[in-house]
Parts: C-alpha cells; sequence; structure tokens
C-alpha cells in the first residue's frame, strides 16, 4: 500500500475510534459496560482512542452496535470502504400505498435536504468559504447514503421479489 493512501485509512479508522469513543460517553460508559457485560473501566480503556494496549474487538464492536442499537460506526464503515447498507426487515411485499406515498414523500424531502446541505456548505458564509470542509463533506455523505438508503427500500418494497436486491 502506498504511502498516502495507508496514511488516508489510517486517518479514518482513527476516526472511528474517536466516534466510538464519543458514542460510548454519550451512552454512559457505565450504561454501555452493563449492557455489554464489562468492567466499566476495562470498556472505558477500550474506546480510549489514545490506548493502543486495550481495543474493542469486533466480537465487541457487534456487541456494542446490537446492544446500544447504534449504528454510526457502521455507517462510518460504510463511507469507509463506499458501500452501503440497508436493513431488510423494513421491505414488506404487501405494502400498502399509503406506506409507499409516506416513503417517497419521505425521499423527496431527504432530497431537498441534501439539496440545501451541499448548497450551504458551498456558501461564502460556510466553515471555508466556497471551498467544502471536511466536517461538511462528512455531514452531505451521510445524508446521501441516507437517501440511497431510502431509495432501495422504496424499490425493494415495488419489487415482488426482493431477492434482486442483492445484486445491487
Amino acid at each position: 500500500m502506498d504511502r498516502p493512501l495507508k496514511k488516508a485509512t489510517e486517518r479514518k479508522i482513527w476516526s472511528l475510534r474517536e466516534k466510538l469513543h464519543d458514542n460510548v460517553r454519550q451512552h454512559g460508559t457505565k450504561n454501555v459496560a452493563r449492557e455489554m457485560d464489562k468492567n466499566p473501566k476495562t470498556l472505558a480503556n477500550e474506546v480510549n482512542e489514545y490506548n493502543n494496549k486495550q481495543k474493542l474487538d469486533w466480537g465487541d464492536l457487534l456487541l456494542y452496535m446490537d446492544r446500544m442499537q447504534d449504528l454510526t460506526i457502521l455507517d462510518g464503515i460504510e463511507q469507509m470502504f463506499g458501500r452501503i447498507a440497508i436493513k431488510l426487515d423494513q421491505f414488506s411485499k404487501n405494502i400498502d400505498e399509503n406506506t409507499l406515498f409516506d416513503n417517497l414523500t419521505d425521499c423527496l424531502c431527504q432530497l431537498g435536504g441534501l439539496g440545501k446541505k451541499i448548497k450551504k456548505a458551498r456558501h461564502v458564509d460556510s466553515d471555508q468559504g466556497k471551498e467544502i470542509s471536511t466536517r461538511e463533506l462528512d455531514e452531505i455523505e451521510k445524508q446521501a447514503f441516507d437517501l440511497i438508503r431510502t431509495i432501495l427500500s422504496v424499490l425493494a418494497q415495488l419489487e415482488p421479489d426482493s431477492n434482486r436486491l442483492e445484486s445491487i
């Protein structure tokens, strides 16, 4: 792996570590530790991005996401690899017209929100003037991925055989 690519990957991993640390603090370290059957001090060390000796392993990370229903780390991993995941249990072959209309309306609202976010980021008064900052770009990417997820869910609801989505 060439040096610039390795550095970019390391920055993304660091960003995910920071995000996990912030999320655990937001939920309360003691609460999260209790949910994960861990000692709060051990958990605090494992999510501390500056502690290189103790880190959560993949199993613990998946347990955290499951128990806390916090998928922001998954969102970050998706962005890191340019992939997208959609929640499968929202697909129903027996969708009524009102639900479908609501979902299509959600798509349009999200598209409008994304357009406003991009316009605001390119405005002279934004973080870096007309240059889009890294923070703004991260927010735009997250909102765009959310819109794509919503569109894919609407497509799956229209599709009589949702197995076809596996090829996307």
